[in-house]
């Protein structure tokens, strides 16, 4: 058979030769289309092989192996067995062989031509002058504009370049090609693919010719390779590192992508000056740096789980704002879309897990749904399954996938129930606890045989118990109780052997590990570890005969038999903790993380210590994880989420090494004029005031010591001579902005509250008076004498002050839902008539008798005379408005992003399209039209998304704890250091 389908493909391509040249021409389209990752037309053929001009002839004379002649449409093998024959040998394909790796580089080097040729900035056409960046999402109709800004060939040089790049063997001169394509069109190459919505083939293709050009360098070391790899690798993690950013807004990769990127690299010192007018300026102390492993961009907060796959080829991280992010393992790019509940107000993501060959994982969340997913696609593989009424709570509701059927156990409040993992049928409710006990944790053998689970006690938190079912019959076996456990904030519980002939429970109280039998689920030994606070882990040998285990807070490890139970060894050698054990896939050796900063390997069963292929890790790192074949490491620093590779090289440092600072800042305020910023600490033990230089984002001088009970609250003088800060320990003192000194003793108002911010904390406009508000008591002293110049006790904790008039001769406050206006020399006072609203901003207008006040639900001018008559109410949407404020003139009233005209009666919406001038002040307080929202830095004037922030320079709490001026936005990254963002070049200009 095989003969003679071999003389039919041998007689088809001989007779579409005519003459020698056609024997080369014929070969080039043959190899093009046999080597291609997708199937492409005559056109595609004819844009690679530009010098070909018979391309259409030859594939027409080769339909009886080549389907569908028409130029625009895909052509196709007819049969696969053509394309075995014509890669098979010399000998068999006789004289049409397809040399693969010679082919693929012949596709590469065309993609790559077609590439330099068409690549251009804003290759879609979307942006204008006048307008601000688009995201992908605000651009209409995207496929078609796709369609027909590019073409076909285009289009796959886009996306398979570099996959072919890597299936050749790379020639010295095709290293330099690629070098120089990458320093020319790699954000050019990024957009369009951003566009495309194939960002994660970008981070495919370059991890996979950064691996090759590696061992390159690797086997031949010399200058060239050197610089190629050093390109290739600052491509590679600017892809990676940005993805989620490039993912969402392509025109981004010559913005804030860029911007973020190392200083004196080798191709993007190049790109930064090319496109600098498109760039927001940065002010930092933070270096730049990018080391060998890869810096993955995705998590915004604390890290809740971190799951590898059995098969080590994906790792879930779920963050504590209930996001989902599914990795490639190998490359470090993101798998799918990020997933966020859609039916929950505040997402939680309780358990995941993966089935036994990792092509499957399931996870439940607070919405009661559960969700199962393909690993390799990142797509929904059933319907969503609304499960019972309970709520589902972090740490709490375990899932368990059977190892041999197709069923996924879940805990679900008291029971335990089965759903299909084909057709998504819920089977069953299986092993209803009594109304004493709840389940925690659940696990099935290897084998599927035997199930396990463990519960706690759900009256006093006593004793736990554990009941053990034969799968096949679905019959209890055993039960027994178990040491103490807590099912809140639990980790697993339930472990079973390679073998499925033991299986281990353990508490989280105790140190005690039930080490049973399977088939009959009795006793075989009660192992005792180190640690009074329980035990944090079991691992069974996946090859050998052994488990070991660990405390919550011991430095030692412990190594058992598993048929007996006996102890073997204890494993000394941290000098902190043990975080995370892992035994090597062939069981020989047992690998421990530890919070001393190191990785360790041990012999089993002696326990010896051995020579790593870790170098140990320093700095602030969390939640270090090994994949189980040891090829990979996962850690969390303050600022990245870091993969490496360890089968190319050893781990190194994987952190900048700077001891961790995490500061939660209660405010930061800005000068009028100057350029300083101070930030104060509510838990730093020296109090926390430190001043920053916004041209240079350096701190200038020490961190003050002011309270040692850290401060609550402060504020700059409109003169910027002075800060005024509220401390815990119910003091106010007053700091000279220049020479960081106390100005006289401290206030102690003893309203203040220990642990909350004051309700009102200001200066008046000149700068000579200071008051402040909590209680419902309110103070305003004079700043020099400190003689106090008015109190005032309210009926109500809803009583306080949060404006001075302009001549700083009256303030404005809330008392029991009334306005007030006080002249703070005399005592004098008028009052509004009572509202049920709750104010919280105030401004009065400098040019006019009207006084400005917010509440939750909108916005009211009062009139100043004799008494406050309410001239005007407006409403605004929900949010994170800050600020009130009136421009010079006196026109126009800001309140966040909103503005009004207020010359007009009644008021109306401000709706030109760029700001009022009159806005336009100097120093940093100046009121600004930028908001920040879920990751993004938005514009009132013009509206719309101005740039996005990255994650890692997100901290948990940014939602509340930025500040915006002028065209500028103040963020923190996790060491306590400002990061300015200067938005100006993104915004049109008038």
């Amino acid at each position: 058979m095989e003969t003679r389908m071999d003389d039919l493909y041998l007689s088809v391509l001989r007779q579409a030769l005519f003459d020698e040249k056609a024997a080369q021409i014929l070969m080039e389209i043959l190899c093009t289309i046999i080597v291609a990752f997708q199937p492409i037309s005559i056109n595609t053929i004819s844009a690679f092989l530009p010098e070909n001009h018979q391309v259409e002839d030859l594939v027409q004379d080769l339909g009886g192996v080549l389907k569908d002649g028409d130029p625009d449409r895909p052509i196709k093998v007819v049969h696969p067995t053509f394309r075995e024959f014509v890669l098979s040998s010399r000998e068999r394909a006789n004289g049409f062989l397809v040399d693969s790796p010679t082919s693929h580089a012949t596709v590469a080097n065309a993609c790559v031509n077609v590439l330099e040729q068409f690549l251009e900035y804003d290759i879609l056409g979307v942006q204008a002058e006048d307008q601000l960046l688009p995201r992908n999402s605000d651009v209409p109709f995207l496929g078609q504009l796709i369609e027909k800004q590019t073409t076909p060939a285009v289009r796959y040089a886009t996306a398979y370049w570099a996959h072919h790049a890597t299936d050749a063997d790379i020639s010295l001169e095709m290293w330099t090609f690629i070098r120089h394509f990458l320093a020319r069109q790699l954000l050019c190459w990024v957009e369009l693919m951003s566009w495309r919505g194939n960002i994660s083939l970008c981070v495919e293709g370059l991890a996979r010719i950064h691996s090759k050009a590696r061992k390159q360098h690797a086997d031949n070391p010399s200058a060239s390779s050197s610089l190629n790899l050093s390109v290739i690798r600052h491509a590679y993690q600017f892809v990676v590192h940005n993805q989620t950013t490039l993912a969402q807004a392509a025109l981004q990769a010559y913005s804030i992508s860029l911007v973020l990127t190392p200083q004196s690299s080798p191709i993007f010192d190049g790109y930064r000056e090319r496109y600098r007018s498109r760039q927001p300026k940065v002010v930092t102390t933070q270096k730049i740096e990018w080391g060998s492993h890869s810096v993955l961009e995705g998590y915004t907060s604390s890290i809740e789980q971190l799951v590898f796959s059995p098969d080590s080829t994906r790792f879930i991280i779920i963050s504590g704002d209930g996001v989902l992010r599914l990795f490639d393992a190998g490359t470090g790019a993101i798998v799918g879309v990020p997933f966020k509940d859609p039916d929950a107000e505040i997402s939680v993501i309780g358990d995941c897990t993966f089935s036994s060959d990792g092509q499957q994982f399931a996870f439940l969340t607070g919405s009661n749904q559960v969700y199962m997913w393909d690993s390799q696609t990142g797509e929904e593989v059933l319907p969503r399954f609304l499960r019972g009424k309970k709520r589902v709570y972090r740490n709490y509701t375990r899932s368990a996938f059977s190892p041999t059927h197709p069923y996924l156990a879940a805990i679900d409040g008291p029971g335990i129930w089965m759903l299909h993992t084909k057709g998504g049928k819920d089977l069953m409710s299986f092993a209803t606890y009594t109304d004493r006990h709840l389940p925690v944790d659940i696990a099935f053998s290897p084998d599927g045989k035997w199930f396990v689970c463990v519960g706690e006690s759900k009256r006093d938190h006593t004793n736990g118990r554990a009941f053990v079912w034969d799968w096949e019959s679905q019959k209890r076996i055993n039960s027994y109780d178990t040491y103490k456990i807590k099912g809140w904030a639990t980790p697993p519980m339930v472990a079973f052997s390679a073998d499925s002939t033991r299986f281990a429970t353990w508490g989280n109280e105790g140190a005690q590990i039930y080490l049973r039998e399977s088939s009959t689920g009795d006793g075989v030994a009660i192992l005792v570890g180190k640690g009074s606070d329980g035990c944090k882990s079991v691992v069974f040998s996946p090859q050998g005969s052994f488990l070991a285990a660990h405390g919550h807070d011991t430095s030692s490890i412990t190594l058992w038999e598993q048929n007996e139970g006996k102890m073997v060894s204890v494993i000394n050698g941290h000098s902190a903790k043990v975080l995370h054990i892992s035994f090597s896939p062939d069981g020989q050796r047992l690998a421990s993380v530890s919070d001393d900063q190191t990785v360790r390997v041990w012999s089993i069963p002696a326990g010896d210590p051995l020579e790593s292929i870790f170098a140990g890790y320093t700095g602030d790192i969390r939640h270090p994880l090994l994949s189980p074949d040891w090829t990979k490491l996962v850690t969390i620093s303050s600022e990245n989420l870091n993969l490496y590779n360890l089968q190319e090289r050893a781990m190194g440092s994987v952190s900048r090494g700077k001891p961790r600072k995490i500061m939660k800042y209660d405010h930061v305020a800005a000068p009028l004029t100057g350029s300083l910023i101070a930030r104060g600490d509510h838990f730093s033990k020296d109090g926390g005031l430190q001043i920053w230089d916004t041209s240079t984002g350096e701190a200038v001088g020490p961190v003050i010591e002011g309270s040692r009970t850290g401060i609550t609250y402060l504020v700059y003088s409109p003169d910027g001579q002075m800060i005024a800060t509220t401390s815990s320990d119910l003091h106010i003192r007053i700091w000279d902005a220049r020479t960081q000194t106390m100005i006289g003793e401290p206030l102690h108002v003893p309203c203040l509250s220990a642990n909350l911010r004051p309700d009102g904390f200001f200066f008046s406009p000149d700068s000579q008076l200071l008051g402040v508000c909590s209680s419902g008591s309110s103070y305003v002293w004079n700043v020099h004498t400190r003689e106090e110049m008015w109190s005032h006790r309210g009926n109500s904790v809803y009583t306080y002050a949060f404006a001075f008039s302009p001549d700083s001769t009256h303030i404005a406050g809330m008392d029991a839902n009334n306005v007030y206006i006080t002249n703070v020399y005399t005592g004098s006072r008028i009052l509004g008539p009572r509202k049920n609203s709750l104010y919280t901003f105030g401004a009065f207008s400098p040019t006019d008798p009207l006084l400005a006040v917010t509440y939750s639900r909108g916005l009211e001018i009062w009139k100043i005379g004799e008494d406050l008559q309410l001239v005007a109410e407006l409403s605004f949407e929900g949010g994170d408005h800050r600020g009130l404020t009136f421009s010079s003139d006196g026109r126009y009233l800001a309140h966040g992003p909103f503005c009004w005209d207020v010359s007009s009666v009644p008021p109306r919406t401000y709706d030109g399209r760029f700001p009022p001038n009159s806005f336009e002040g100097k120093g940093l307080c100046t009121h600004s039209f930028l908001t920040y929202q879920n990751g993004w830095i938005h514009s009132s004037y013009p509206a719309g998304a101005v740039l996005p922030v990255p994650s890692n320079l997100r901290l948990q709490w940014l939602d509340r704890h930025w500040y915006a001026y002028g065209t500028c936005v103040l963020l923190w990254n996790d060491y306590g250091e400002p990061i300015i963002v200067d938005c100006s070049p993104l915004l049109p200009k008038p």
